[in-house]
């Protein structure tokens, strides 16, 4: 299950609670353009105006599982050097808002079953 920066940041408002910047940053850009590389993205996220740059792993990492999650399209071709991963939006999720709700719906059904197997009835305040 993807959890993105695996912390629930309370002090953030909708899907940022969940996200690092960067990789919301991705998000937009594959929203942007459509399609987009890890080497691609990567570029977008450590441009010279980006506040701090990140490691073509962490790029490499997020898109793969979002496209292992079928949040995003993700496919690998093979290019001078070996494969390449090429991401996609999926179409059920036609803006980066339809993503971030799916992304939420999924966090919150996978907590309420961990709540369940552990015996715990959540109780709103």
């Amino acid at each position: 299950m993807f959890t993105g920066n695996n912390t629930l940041d309370l002090r953030e408002k909708g899907i940022d609670m969940f996200l690092r910047s960067y990789q919301r940053d991705i998000i937009e850009h594959l929203y942007a353009t459509g399609e987009t590389t890890s080497a691609k993205a990567w570029r977008h996220i450590n441009r010279p105006d980006a506040p701090d740059p990140h490691s073509r792993a962490s790029v490499i990492l997020f898109l793969q599982t979002l496209a292992r999650e079928e949040l995003i399209s993700g496919s690998e071709v093979s290019g001078k050097g070996g494969y390449r991963g090429i991401y996609r939006v999926d179409s059920r999720y036609p803006s980066p808002e339809a993503l971030g709700r799916e992304l939420v719906r999924r966090l919150l059904v996978k907590v309420s079953e961990d709540f369940k197997m552990a015996g715990w009835v959540p109780v709103a305040g």
